[in-house]
């Protein structure tokens, strides 16, 4: 089955969608602008057009329960296509609610709004992503409605998106759920506790720069001020920083390069970051205050220019590149749950049994083996044409997979051990 919180009613997976950019921090709502939710789903699916969401909501009310029906139909781990914004849906959960009544008034029902609130309670339990608005690109953690995301972020476009979707009713009903004061500052509430709705960690990290005054983002072995990745809350913070440094060009967006630890290559990419974009303006190049945290993830950043930072002038973990290996195509159907995985693992695991499985998927194994050869996660194997790689998806594999989506994928996936169309594209 996909990859879907506890909340949701139905599944109803479509192939719109990407690899995520980063770990999810936000939640972005639209309506419909439609009554009838299964249409909505229907050209999510067939491709009709080229939109989708990770959720829809319906205006409906199952047997009486007080909300509507929510379908899952991007799997969490993935980007929807949604708000014409990669960069804006790479790190969000997104939905569609269906309205109660068409244009003019496009209203929203009761039981819709109920929906939205366990929506956005789940996102909070699962994800840490904050019972809050969010009103500056610098710090976009939270939840904001399509038609904002042009002024906050210089993203997307003009649109009277999200309709009567209040948000604000949603979030103070998602705090009721999971029993959150808003009257405290987001800052000074306990990130450490439980959520009580799903019973699930709440993630520590919000999105936001919340360092003392005189801290800051640096070097791991650093001063007791530096902040450098010792702990998940600082682990988090960097790999956003990591991600933001790889999107605008000033470090290399290969595999494994942001892993959540300030070590010299991160100072290096700051540095290079704040030389173009706060010429003047720091004291401290290779370390990242709060102005600096502004500005990264605010509008408005020059991008590097120059030498193309590639794959082959980033060492690997220790294996050797080699030459290119052709890459077969993907051989399995999208849109299902058909995935590379585990010879011995139920029927959508499709692992190389030369008896069952078509030429097409062993070379695509063999191809996935040769690569974690190449990228360095098979010890003591060096060569990508060595008998390892035999198209074979066992026990090794599993682990070099799981080595390399841990290294590399660790906010985008859940399945471990196992290759689906967006490890596959990223191989």
């Amino acid at each position: 089955m996909a990859d879907f919180g506890p909340v949701v009613d139905q599944v109803r997976v479509t192939s719109q969608r990407s690899a995520r950019t980063g770990s999810i921090v936000r939640f972005v709502w639209h309506h419909q602008a439609s009554v009838d939710d299964d249409s909505t789903i229907t050209m999510m699916v067939t491709g009709s057009r080229e939109v989708s969401a990770t959720y829809t909501v319906s205006n409906d009310n199952p047997d009486g329960r007080g909300w509507s029906r929510i379908t899952g139909v991007v799997p969490e781990q993935y980007r929807a296509w949604t708000s014409d914004s990669q960069y804006v849906d790479g790190r969000a959960l997104t939905v569609e609610c269906a309205n109660s009544s068409g244009g003019p008034e496009w209203g929203i029902a009761d039981e819709s709004f109920e929906a939205c609130a366990r929506l956005a309670a789940y996102a909070y339990s699962a994800y840490g992503v904050p019972l809050r608005r969010i009103t500056s690109a610098a710090d976009g953690s939270g939840h904001i409605g399509h038609g904002e995301l042009i002024d906050v972020f210089g993203e997307g476009y003009a649109t009277f998106c999200p309709g009567n979707l209040d948000i604000d009713r949603i979030l103070a009903r998602a705090a009721q759920l999971v029993g959150v004061d808003l009257s405290v500052p987001a800052a000074a509430r306990s990130r450490r506790g439980r959520a009580s709705f799903t019973g699930s960690a709440v993630t520590a990290f919000d999105g936001s720069f919340a360092l003392p005054s005189g801290h800051f983002y640096g070097a791991i072995n650093g001063p007791k001020t530096s902040h450098g990745g010792v702990d998940d809350n600082e682990q988090a913070a960097i790999l956003m920083i990591q991600q933001r440094l790889q999107e605008l060009g000033f470090a290399p967006n290969v595999p494994g390069w942001a892993d959540g630890k300030f070590e010299q290559p991160t100072t290096d990419a700051v540095a290079a970051w704040q030389s173009v974009n706060m010429a003047g303006l720091t004291r401290f190049p290779g370390r990242i205050f709060g102005d600096d945290w502004a500005k990264l993830f605010g509008p408005n950043n020059l991008r590097a220019r120059g030498a193309r930072v590639t794959a082959q002038n980033v060492p690997t973990r220790g294996g050797r590149r080699g030459a290119a290996i052709a890459k077969p195509p993907w051989p399995l159907p999208l849109g299902t749950d058909d995935h590379l995985g585990d010879i011995n693992g139920s029927g959508r695991s499709h692992g190389g049994n030369r008896g069952a499985n078509a030429a097409e998927i062993i070379a695509a194994i063999r191809y996935v083996q040769q690569r974690m050869i190449q990228l360095g996660f098979v010890p003591g194997v060096s060569d990508p044409n060595n008998g390892w790689a035999d198209g074979l998806f066992e026990q090794p594999t599993i682990n070099a997979v799981t080595a390399w989506q841990h290294a590399t994928l660790r906010a985008a996936t859940t399945k471990f051990g196992e290759v689906w169309p967006d490890d596959y594209e990223r191989l």
